[in-house]
């Protein structure tokens, strides 16, 4: 007996863009802007769970995309996080806001206060 192995392509809801979330089953145009927008408002995904926060999104569409999608970290440049830029201090911007700059010392003391 031959078994047919279909392997479909997981996608990450913290990197996907607009047409990739499009070729989910029961996501168009419309919906994958809403997840988009989601993802953009809170920083990224923490659970799949989130999706059902999403309008549009029922319980029973998201029993079948939860096996289609994943939450993974993957954060891009132009989101923030690990981004140093426009950061005068070395501060990193990351999901719940800046963090300290990191010890220039190596001693893991805290930097001195800039005068």
């Amino acid at each position: 007996m031959k078994f047919l192995i279909v392997l479909a392509s997981l996608v990450n809801l913290n990197t996907a863009t607009l047409a990739e979330l499009d070729t989910l089953p029961g996501v168009g145009p419309a919906l994958a802007e809403r997840i988009v927008r989601f993802r953009e408002s809170r920083g990224g995904f923490r659970r799949v769970e989130e999706l059902l926060a999403i309008p549009g999104i029922s319980e029973a569409r998201w029993r079948v995309l939860r096996r289609r999608v994943v939450v993974e970290p993957g954060a891009k440049p132009s989101d923030g996080y690990g981004s140093t830029e426009g950061s005068a201090d070395g501060s990193v911007k990351g999901p719940e806001g800046a963090l300290p700059a990191p010890s220039r010392s190596g001693d893991g003391k805290k930097p001195p206060p800039n005068p």
